[in-house]
Order: structure tokens, then sequence, then C-alpha cells
């Protein structure tokens, strides 16, 4: 589509670094056709966090892209960068180097085993543990790398597992939803590590927790598989610069419907927003806000005070005041 239209492809491949020194994993972003991709060293290969690279398809003028890249570094970038980070961007690709494809290899054989395992289980699954692969293609369409555990009895919600791996088995997961907990593996975990995570699930399968774990109550009797939290789609009535430049009043999250949002809200992580400013309280999203709370997600833009009622922001409209 890009190109059909001489546009340059640019891709956020942050959790994609490991992606291309194997074929277990998806195929890079470059080696799809994209003219240039940010990838974080941080997230998936043994670097400093914050350390991140920009590629450059070598199909492109690397004089021209260069150039404009260089143009804008010069422009955003410190110009006191730290010396360790340099340090370690030379180390992490000399190891990838000199160690890469043993590394990877073994990551590979640690992964299929994990996989395995967990497809036999009865109540918690991955289910993107099957390698798909399109005819004639090498690569999967997933990365096998991200472990996406949900629990198939449907009384543990995401971060029910999330905070049962977390403190009684000492494994951080990036990241729960209502339904679902992510997990993000690699390189530098061994084979042990990937033991101490399927232990830990076949001990939640195997205790009490599927059948004992009353599921959560949603104010709108909705079951958690039928009301997401990104279900509602509020329409917008005003722009977001506008919203920005008017005054806000804290409301009651219930007492918000038919008013424009003044503090965008999201769940984070992923940080999506539910609402942004400019955009109308309507019940659902009103529902999906207090849904979020109540299966104890993260929700920023909103205050919860002692007696448990939500609070959010609302644009004051115009000729009515705003009282202390």
């Amino acid at each position: 589509f890009c190109h059909s239209r001489d546009l340059l492809l640019i891709v956020d491949a942050a959790h994609g670094a490991h992606l291309g020194f194997n074929d277990y994993f998806p195929d890079s972003a470059l080696h799809l056709g994209a003219d240039i991709e940010v990838i974080s060293l941080h997230k998936t290969l043994p670097c400093y966090t914050q350390s991140a690279l920009i590629n450059v398809n070598s199909n492109i003028s690397k004089d021209y892209i260069s150039d404009k890249i260089q143009e804008f570094l010069d422009i955003y970038m410190t110009s006191s960068p730290s010396y360790l980070f340099m340090a370690q961007f030379e180390a992490c690709l000399d190891w990838l180097e000199e160690k890469g494809e043993d590394m990877f290899g073994a990551y590979v054989d640690n992964l299929k085993m994990f996989h395995e395992i967990v497809t036999q289980l009865k109540w918690i699954t991955t289910p993107f543990c099957v390698k798909e692969v399109d005819k004639g293609r090498k690569s999967p369409k997933i990365d096998p790398s991200k472990f996406l555990i949900i629990s198939k009895c449907g009384k543990l919600t995401g971060k029910d597992i999330y905070n049962l791996l977390r403190e009684k088995y000492k494994i951080q997961p990036e990241m729960a939803m209502e339904n679902y907990c992510l997990l993000l593996s690699s390189v530098a975990d061994d084979k042990s590590t990937f033991e101490r995570l399927i232990i830990a699930l076949k001990s939640i399968e195997n205790s009490d927790n599927c059948d004992t774990v009353s599921k959560r109550t949603l104010r709108d009797g909705e079951t958690l598989e039928r009301q997401g939290v990104y279900a509602a789609r509020p329409m917008t009535k005003m722009q977001f610069w506008e919203a920005v430049e008017r005054e806000t009043v804290e409301k009651s999250l219930f007492a918000l419907e038919g008013r424009i949002c003044g503090e965008t809200i999201s769940v984070y992580p992923p940080g999506i927003p539910v609402i942004v400013k400019g955009e109308i309280f309507d019940k659902k999203t009103i529902m999906a806000i207090e849904n979020a709370q109540i299966l104890g997600l993260t929700v920023e833009g909103i205050r919860q005070d002692e007696e448990g009622t939500i609070y959010g922001k609302a644009v004051l409209p115009d000729g009515e005041e705003l009282h202390g």
C-alpha cells in the first residue's frame, strides 16, 4: 500500500529485535518489505533498558534516508549520550555474531519443549502454542516467544493468573487484561527458566483455583467473556486539541454519561485508551471502565476514593461555572 503510493513504511518493531535469527520465528519487518524499523534491543536481546536501534532496508536510497534520519536525530536526540549504552550495543552485537546461532538454537529447543507440554494442560492454555505456517513460507505468522496464558475454566481472570505467577511463583509477567496474562521470553532464558514456568502453570491447574475462584460479577451482569474492556466505541463530539484547551470538572463515573471526556482514560498496560479527550461518555464506556477497575486492572485517568467511588473528568460546558 505505502510503496504503491511512493511512501516509506516505518515499522515500530520494538518487540521484534530477535526476529530473523532463526526460522522458528516470524520474519522481521525489514524482511517483509518495510523501509525502516525501530527495534528495542533490551526487550528480547541481552541489552540495557532503553537500548534501541533504527534499521534501514538496503533496498532504498541509504544516503537520502540516512541524511533525513540524522537530521531528526540531531534535533531530538541528546547531545550527551550514555557511553554505557553505546558500549552495551557493541557487546550485544558481538554476542549475536559470536554466540547467536548456538544460543538461538537452544532457545528454540526450549520453546518447543514448553509449547509441547503446555498444550497438554486441561484448564490452562496458550492459544498460540501451535506454530502456524503459510504454504510456501517458512516462518510462522505468530511469535512463539510470547506466551498468552488463558484459563479455560473461565474462573481465573488474567489478573488472577498474573498475581499467582508473580506473588506465589516469583515469575514476573508482562501484563494482564480481563481474560489473559501475557509473558515474554527471550534468548537469555535458559532451560531452567522454562521449567519453572511449566511447574507454576501445572501447579495452578492442579490446585483448586478453577473449582473455587468465583467469576467476577460485573455491574451489567455480563460474563467476562462477553464484556471486554475495549468493547465500547465512544463517539467524538469535540476535537482532541479543543478538549485540551477547555477547563474540566470532576464527576463520579456514572454522572459522566452524556458528557465530553476531559481526561483520557487508559488501561495500562497496554496503554490503549478506553476513551480520549473530546469523546462522549456513554453507558457502555462507563461500564467498561468500572469493569476494568473491578477486575483489578490498572486504569489511568480516574480517581477512586476510600469508599470505592470512581471519578473521572469531563469538559466544562459553555455557561457552566466551575465550583470549588
